[in-house]
């Protein structure tokens, strides 16, 4: 047991975004090492009903208290109010934590870092992305970015997923000191290899899907994840290798455009709630992105044992290395993308050995049990450091 007692701030825990399933991933395994964990999160609702909790509803999940402040959608004038709920709802929750942990540079982790400071508790920042998209990018295109720059570089520490954002950081001024590295992790007991071929096909029975080799695309649909890129080089594919089939789940701003170019060898499932069975009847996972911060469904098809194709960009070389587990390609190189995915499918041999290596990586370096341990060290450290 651990005498600690940590808040998560995180926006929308519920959207079946990387960053919020991590922090509730995250929240649950704290919650089992014997950690006080609540959340407080906001919620889009179609609409606002009055309960003798509201402004905020509160629910008693995996043994985490979860706070959700409902909200009808974003908007200018919504996010003020919004952020001003959070930080009372801090403060009356202040006795029930001792550390504040918020999650994303520009918007948990700018309201953690006011709460953190009015309330004289020691508070980390995640940082969700790197890149083009990264949370460092987007101070430059988000209002009032100077403002929540200053609030950041109050933190006591950064939690940096990768290289690329640790250099990010650096380059925009943070201390350099207060980086610590800790990774995505993936829970092991949900994203597991399938038991052979006869369960991988009555799993593709189960979830409707055609009895062929699947290709499996898993993210937002935007220009940044370019689901649109796969589908253009799965058409070439499918000309060699009919008993393929593409699945793409997830949706996004580019919805109507994916719809436009799918045929029948491509199923668009949108957002579903069982990843983890997709992912072990799939056969590979391709995943074109132009920016990450650490992708969760790499590391969850990994855990599956799938071979996996993507960028080599933001961190996917720290956890991939090309050609032993897992193919790293160019963002430009769509040739590449289109040759690997015919070799994966051309030789089983390959195929297998990728994704046995993948599963081993995942198991030595990223299980969610590993970095619940690592952000018990930094909580720890903190709390220490706070007290001298």
């Amino acid at each position: 047991m651990h005498n600690l007692a940590i808040c998560i701030l995180v926006c929308n825990v519920d959207s079946p975004g990387g960053m919020e399933r991590q922090a509730r991933s995250l929240g649950k395994k704290l919650a089992e090492k014997g950690i006080n964990v609540t959340i407080v999160s906001n919620i889009f609702v179609r609409k606002i009903e009055g309960s003798h909790s509201f402004p905020w509803y509160k629910k008693n999940e995996d043994g985490i208290d979860i706070y959700r402040i409902p909200v009808k959608e974003w908007g200018i004038l919504v996010r003020p109010i919004l952020y001003s709920l959070f930080l009372l709802l801090l403060f009356l929750l202040r006795k029930r934590y001792q550390i504040i942990y918020g999650v994303q540079l520009f918007s948990g982790g700018g309201i953690a870092a006011l709460a953190g400071k009015l309330l004289n508790k020691p508070f980390a920042i995640k940082l969700a992305g790197g890149g083009c998209c990264g949370d460092i990018a987007m101070f430059r295109k988000l209002p009032l970015v100077s403002l929540t720059k200053r609030f950041a570089k109050w933190a006591d520490a950064y939690v940096s997923l990768s290289k690329e954002i640790e250099s990010e950081l650096r380059e925009a001024g943070f201390n350099s000191g207060k980086i610590i590295g800790i990774p995505n992790g993936v829970d092991t007991s949900l994203f597991y290899p399938a038991c052979g071929i006869d369960e991988k096909k009555e799993l593709k029975m189960n979830l409707s899907l055609p009895d062929k080799r699947i290709i499996a695309f898993v993210g937002r649909l935007d220009s940044q994840k370019r689901a649109h890129l796969l589908i253009e080089v799965f058409k070439e594919v499918q000309k060699i290798y009919a008993d393929t089939h593409l699945v793409i789940i997830g949706d996004g701003p580019d919805n109507g455009k994916i719809k436009n170019m799918a045929d029948v060898n491509i199923s668009l499932l949108g957002t579903v709630n069982n990843v983890n069975e997709y992912l072990r009847a799939s056969d590979l996972l391709v995943h074109p992105s132009l920016s990450e911060g650490m992708s969760n469904v790499i590391l969850e098809a990994m855990a599956t044992g799938l071979p996996v194709i993507t960028t080599n960009v933001s961190s996917n070389p720290e956890i991939i290395d090309n050609g032993i587990n897992g193919i790293l390609l160019d963002i430009n190189d769509i040739t590449g993308l289109k040759e690997n995915i015919l070799k994966i499918l051309s030789d089983d041999a390959f195929s297998n050995r990728l994704g046995k290596n993948a599963k081993e990586k995942i198991d030595i370096d990223f299980t969610i049990g590993t970095v619940a341990e690592k952000y018990i060290g930094l909580f720890n450290n903190l709390l220490t450091r706070g007290k001298k």
